[in-house]
């Protein structure tokens, strides 16, 4: 939320790999899911208010983001507490941010009070040993604002380092406007959306229903929503397993589409960027901040304003699913001579009133305050005034919650990129490329001491 928080950067599995060189201590044990303790009809701001608790000292806090609308929230939290001080020093992305501070956190000195870190990288920097966990610090009375599930995303071996902040569901955006031009319905299924595909490309060879990426975090919420979890972490230690029915039966889809030419595989978001632009796409695949910071950065507001959005397509509607793209957390480093304060920054950044109203069409909140916010469901004038969030609020509900992060997840999204290209180019089959995949992740896993659990 108030900002793209994922989707403009990747982390490479250099960066990765460079981060399992530089791991202190006995390594990243297990976690352990927080028990839900609460419902969206028991919590709200007043509870909130009541939770925080008062801060005296006077310190100044240094904290690395790449959040847009800064100002706001930052000038709310310094009226709550007039002897915190917030420096904020801006990145343009994880792609850059990352970097400085596995560097920081290997030199031991540097490093921010409080940063902000994606979910999917969130073990891999735990396993660093340069977060602080943040229980002791009061965090954990705040647990409650938060569905079990994103709240266990944050916590290993029963300790917490970060506090959750926004969801990144899946959602299916369209032009209404085309589908009617050329009489197609929304699609509910994946079976249908293929149909309509095939349909609407033999009507038109220009135009498209959507475009295939066999890279970046689309198609990882897509396998995710099909159930597709390549690392599960056992009491026997991680399980890795990348080559699944499930996965298989999404990417053979996608690149099935591709090589009938019932969509385009592209992979350059400059050639993207132009066929949005130019209305080659009906529909597009993407988390709640896509119309801000990706339709209307490239192709205009008052473009943005002729899409809409719905729910993704399902696999067996019987049993709705969805997956993620991203979602992100703030951790406090174990540099900060402040940790306290640190903590308490990093949980008003996420669950304050006035950093929930400020989404302004850039997503939407992990936690059960939304609903208690004036305005929430209101009109996304970024879609024309559609209340998008009313949608995304339901595909949240969704996600496949059995899906977790493991400290190499970054590391396998760089390496299934190239896989999956691959694949879908014919150099490979799915399944090679799967294998291709199961094996380099297995092998850096093992050079890091952790448990592993037989497939």
């Amino acid at each position: 939320m108030r900002g793209s928080r994922y989707a403009w950067w990747g982390v490479t599995g250099a960066i990765s790999a460079a981060m399992m060189a530089v791991t202190v201590g006995a390594g990243l044990p297990g976690r352990a899911p927080a028990a839900r303790t609460g419902t969206s009809n028991t919590i709200n701001y007043g509870l909130f208010d009541r939770l925080l608790p008062k801060y005296t000292k006077h310190v100044t806090l240094t904290w690395w983001t790449w959040q847009a609308d800064t100002g706001p929230i930052v000038r709310a939290f310094e009226k709550v507490y007039p002897t915190i001080k917030i420096h904020t020093v801006k990145f343009g992305g994880g792609n850059t941010l990352f970097p400085k501070l596995t560097t920081t956190i290997k030199s031991g000195s540097g490093a921010p009070d409080v940063v902000m870190i994606g979910e999917s990288d969130l073990p891999q920097f735990v396993e660093t040993g340069g977060l602080l966990p943040l229980g002791r610090y009061g965090a954990s009375a705040f647990a409650r604002f938060f569905p079990s599930w994103i709240w266990g995303q944050c916590r290993f071996n029963g300790k917490l380092y970060a506090i959750p902040d926004d969801g990144d569901a899946l959602g299916l955006f369209y032009l209404p406007a085309l589908l009617n031009k050329y009489h197609l319905a929304l699609p509910a299924t994946w079976t249908q959306f293929a149909r309509e595909a095939v349909q609407l490309h033999h009507k038109n060879p220009h135009v498209y229903l959507t475009y295939f990426n066999p890279k970046g975090g689309v198609i990882n919420g897509l396998l995710w929503q099909a159930g597709f979890m390549p690392f599960q972490d056992t009491p026997k230690g991680w399980k890795i397993n990348f080559v699944t029915p499930n996965a298989v039966k999404v990417l053979q889809y996608w690149i099935r589409l591709a090589r009938t030419g019932a969509v385009p595989m592209l992979t350059s978001s400059t050639e993207i960027n132009h066929d949005l632009g130019t209305d080659q796409f009906l529909t597009y695949v993407g988390p709640p901040w896509t119309p801000r910071y990706i339709f209307a950065a490239t192709i205009g507001v008052q473009k943005t304003k002729q899409w809409r959005v719905a729910l993704i397509p399902q696999w067996n509607p019987a049993h709705p699913s969805d997956g993620n793209e991203g979602g992100t957390t703030m951790s406090v480093t174990t540099q900060s001579k402040h940790p306290r304060a640190a903590t308490l920054w990093a949980i008003y950044d996420n669950l304050a009133k006035p950093s929930i109203e400020s989404v302004d069409g850039g997503g939407i909140t992990s936690s059960y305050l939304g609903p208690d916010t004036p305005g929430f469901f209101g009109p996304n004038p970024y879609l024309g005034g559609q209340p998008d969030l009313r949608v995304f609020f339901k595909l949240d509900k969704e996600v496949n919650t059995r899906y977790q992060y493991s400290p190499w997840t970054s590391y396998a999204d760089g390496v299934e990129a190239v896989q999956f290209e691959d694949a879908a180019t014919g150099k490979e089959t799915v399944r090679q490329a799967l294998q291709n995949v199961q094996r380099a992740v297995v092998a850096l896993a093992k050079t890091s001491g952790l448990p592993l659990a037989p497939r």
